[in-house]
């Protein structure tokens, strides 16, 4: 029983550090998602008005 309590200590300790260790790291992963995301919606809307062009403006 008190092995079963030690285990869930250090369980519950090691996920506390880990969450410290992802807030610290998590400004960068936003930026690096940030750039990611702008790259894919300027992709995402340069096919649509290619689309556009093509489809519904050519007559």
């Amino acid at each position: 029983m008190e092995s079963v309590m030690k285990s869930q200590d250090y369980n519950s300790h090691s996920s506390i550090s880990l969450k410290r260790k992802f807030k610290a790291s998590f400004p960068l992963v936003r930026e690096e998602g940030a750039k990611q995301l702008k790259k894919i919606a300027t992709d995402v809307m340069s096919r649509i008005l290619i689309h556009v062009e093509k489809n519904l403006l050519t007559p």
